[in-house]
């Protein structure tokens, strides 16, 4: 009981008043599990920057994920995986009433090159064909809501979901994630 108690005093105790400053930025990497698969892998993570903008609660943010999961293709699953570049902007809440937590919306683009079937150009239950290509360029839209709790003066923990729209793949168009991470404010 008394180790219980000491790590809930330590652990309330490090929850401090961290309060994001105008023009600040962050550092964040997070992980977590991607939607689209039905067995196997099912995995993403994303390291990324984001910049306050001002004091009126505006934010960019821009990250660099990789994702891979199982993708249903007909009667098969393919081996799905992307590499991206993520840009956003969005709005941050800020509000004592909400304290310790942030809430970030943010909405962008993401650019990235996606490989399917391991570059493989037959599927492996039948091993037909396939009809597309099986690297190509990926481009798409992201909405972005996310929340932070306050750590330390620094650092917080997040909890985040994406849901992407894919513009130009044929094999997957649309996706989300969520993840868990943290993010280091400078």
């Amino acid at each position: 009981m008394k180790k219980i108690t000491l790590l809930l005093l330590l652990m309330i105790s490090s929850i401090t008043f961290g309060q994001r400053y105008s023009d600040e930025f962050s550092y964040s990497l997070k992980s977590g599990v991607v939607s689209g698969s039905t067995y196997g892998n099912f995995y993403g993570t994303s390291i990324g920057a984001s910049y306050i903008i001002g004091t009126e609660g505006y934010m960019a943010d821009a990250n660099i994920g990789y994702y891979t999961s199982d993708i249903k293709f007909g009667q098969t699953h393919l081996p799905y995986k992307l590499f991206s570049l993520e840009v956003l902007g969005g709005y941050t809440i800020e509000e004592d009433s909400l304290y310790p937590f942030y809430f970030n919306f943010k909405t962008g683009m993401s650019f990235g090159y996606e490989f399917v079937n391991n570059g493989g150009h037959y599927e492996t239950l039948y091993f037909s064909k396939l009809p597309y290509p099986t690297n190509s360029f990926a481009c798409g839209v992201i909405l972005n809501p996310e929340a932070e709790i306050i750590l330390t003066d620094n650092l917080t923990g997040t909890i985040n979901f994406s849901q992407y729209f894919d513009l130009l793949s044929r094999y997957q168009k649309n996706y989300y994630t969520t993840f868990l991470g943290i993010k280091y404010y400078l």
